[in-house]
């Protein structure tokens, strides 16, 4: 088309190097077929690449609740998008306890899985080598600072190390969200909040764990901005305080799994349909004082 109007603007002895009407449209009804299977190629090839994403951070997380004496335990997570930027784990740590942590990395996209991953894999190399949390996490803070801050994205996290039949646990948080405990001797939940920084905010962090001391029936809920950040359909916040009444009345004489689908089920039902907007993921540990219910 492009010669043919130059050679008819060299026959008028004048270049005119536009297009007529009906060469116009022939134009640029090709460029949009070619626009289209281009464009296609691309997705699939962005479609593939996500689902391979997707795929991996699936094979990443537990297959299965951990099996503790003394401890009943069961998590679920559910991301946004494809690839999502939460994670749960039930990490060995170097001196025989187990250590139950939760973690997101800001956003949920596919930077936010690729971030997610790395963090998972120095959270259990460290686990390895360290015998409390807060020094895995000091560690971790200070091993993935530049990571972090070359990405624009931070991490929070809580951990929570267990022995088996042992009322005594040490709890670490990296600026996540508070820590509910439901006490079984009152009916009622605990909340303790963070005092520790971001992970990914400070070059060398020093993080600090606090002991804390469970009576038979009592339950923890670690969980991420997903739950208290979920939205109904007038935009109202699902919130940490109804969490918190939630938590209560579900955690009476049930197991971690019933509580777990309650508040999931709950939260279902607050949201009626709205679009998701953020990962969520929800770790609930019940105390025992006996052999894990199976």
């Amino acid at each position: 088309l492009i010669d043919r109007a130059t050679t008819l603007a060299d026959e008028l002895e004048s270049f005119d190097p536009s297009l007529g009407n009906e060469e116009g449209q022939i134009a640029d009804s090709f460029a949009a077929m070619l626009g289209a299977v281009l464009g296609a190629r691309k997705v699939a090839e962005l479609g593939k690449e996500l689902a391979m994403a997707q795929t991996i951070q699936q094979q990443i997380l537990p297959d299965g609740p951990v099996m503790l004496d003394g401890f009943d335990v069961a998590a679920d997570y559910s991301a946004c998008g494809a690839v999502g930027g939460d994670y749960y784990d039930y990490l060995q740590l170097a001196d025989g306890r187990t250590m139950v942590v939760v973690a997101d990395v800001s956003g949920h996209n596919l930077a936010s899985g690729m971030i997610m991953v790395g963090a998972r894999a120095t959270l259990r190399t460290m686990a390895l080598v360290h015998e409390a949390p807060e020094q895995v996490f000091s560690r971790v803070g200070e091993l993935m600072y530049q990571d972090l801050m070359q990405t624009e994205r931070f991490l929070t996290a809580a951990a929570i190390a267990l022995s088996p039949n042992d009322r005594s646990i040490d709890y670490v948080s990296a600026g996540h969200n508070d820590l509910m405990i439901y006490r079984t001797a009152t009916d009622s939940v605990d909340r303790i909040g963070s005092e520790d920084v971001i992970l990914g905010f400070l070059p060398k962090p020093e993080y600090a764990a606090r002991r804390l001391l469970l009576q038979p029936g009592d339950c923890i809920l670690l969980y991420t901005d997903g739950i208290p950040e979920a939205v109904d359909s007038c935009g109202v916040m699902f919130g940490e305080d109804r969490l918190s009444l939630l938590f209560a009345q579900l955690a009476t004489n049930q197991t971690a799994q019933r509580i777990l689908d309650g508040i999931m089920k709950e939260l279902d039902v607050f949201r009626h349909g709205q679009m998701v907007a953020d990962d969520v993921t929800a770790v609930v540990i019940r105390y025992t004082g006996e052999e894990v219910i199976r």
